[in-house]
């Protein structure tokens, strides 16, 4: 059971992530700059995800 916990975890933990990364990384590029609807969407992204990693870190501290 504990296993089964730490690994639904890790993978709804490192998923947000990995799209903060990915889209943060786009942010970066010169041609996103000069485009500010692509700068509005990966912006968005960035932020439903730190939510999403926000709702999960709490529901861990919530269980432990």
């Amino acid at each position: 059971m504990t296993a089964d916990f730490i690994n639904n975890m890790t993978h709804e933990l490192k998923t947000p992530i990995s799209t903060v990364a990915l889209a943060s990384n786009m942010l970066r590029r010169d041609k996103i700059l000069d485009n500010r609807d692509k700068i509005i969407h990966y912006s968005g992204i960035i932020h439903d995800e730190n939510d999403k990693l926000q709702a999960q870190v709490e529901q861990v501290l919530r269980i432990a």
